[in-house]
């Protein structure tokens, strides 16, 4: 007698596995009908770094903020970021630990680490540094043009209505002496008033940090690497817009004021603040 085949039960093994983090973020983008270019803008990040994440390419990003780049792309289409960025640290693997102490400037543990895993931190640290270089590169490029177009119109309206120099105005026209103080011009006083300096940021750098400042005519007055035990003094038109990563590392004043940075800090280790 024929045994009787029992049919055959589809297990939960044979189901499609769930798209990808970057393949999820990639399809709710077109679902609420935003470009590439639109979500790049709005996240403050170049369109080659969007397409990075949607494409799931780890090495074409700065290492220490991947976890920031992916949490605050599915905030801003409101989707969950927990699973998003738990499969991405699922993807990074043994060194997500070492990327994220470099991220938030801390050893970890508190203890020295072994020598082995000290050179192995030292070249992915030189890495991540060139990584991060050529995104902030990138993400400029695309801002820069039309910055330094508003920036030279607002510059050409600045231009006319500043008064001229003390030197020059008393070589064109020397002003006779007045016979009394009642008779003092008033333009002669304004002329020889001081000039307002312009606002400062100073920056004080414990470890590698990078920073970018713009002032209030969207012109990117600093935007560079700053190495470990350097400071940076950067004036600009008020308010100005700075971005530091590696936030903890850094300390700034404004105006010779020292301002905390904890408050203005992400959990990407990215501070924005406007100074007015």
């Amino acid at each position: 007698m024929n045994e009787i085949e029992a049919p055959r039960q589809e297990t939960h093994a044979d189901a499609a596995p769930p798209p990808g983090f970057g393949r999820r973020l990639a399809a709710e983008r077109a679902r609420l009908g935003l470009s590439v270019d639109e979500i790049a803008a709005r996240l403050r990040l170049h369109p080659k770094q969007v397409q990075a994440i949607e494409n799931e390419a780890l090495p074409a990003l700065p290492a220490p903020f991947l976890r920031g780049f992916v949490r605050n792309y599915a905030k801003e289409l409101r989707l969950d970021p927990a699973p998003l960025v738990a499969e991405l640290n699922a993807r990074l693997g043994p060194q997500a630990g070492e990327l994220q102490r470099f991220a938030t400037g801390g050893s970890g543990s508190g203890s020295a680490a072994p020598s082995g895993h000290g050179s192995r931190r030292v070249v992915v640290t030189g890495v991540l540094v060139v990584l991060v270089g050529l995104a902030l590169v990138g993400g400029l490029a695309t801002r820069g043009e039309k910055r330094r177009a508003e920036a030279a119109a607002e510059s050409k309206s600045v231009a006319v209505v500043t008064p001229p120099s003390p030197v020059v105005a008393q070589k064109a026209e020397p002003a006779p002496p007045p016979p009394t103080e009642a008779n003092a011009s008033p333009a002669a006083a304004l002329m020889t008033a001081p000039r307002v300096a312009a606002d400062a940021v100073h920056l004080s750098f414990r470890e590698q940090s990078w920073v970018e400042v713009t002032q209030a005519d969207g012109r990117i007055v600093h935007a560079q690497v700053n190495e470990p035990g350097t400071e940076q003094r950067i004036e600009g038109k008020a308010p100005l817009r700075v971005v530091i990563g590696n936030a903890a590392a850094v300390s700034l004043e404004y105006n010779g004021k020292a301002i905390d940075l904890k408050a203005v800090t992400g959990a990407d280790n990215v501070a924005r603040i406007s100074l007015n």
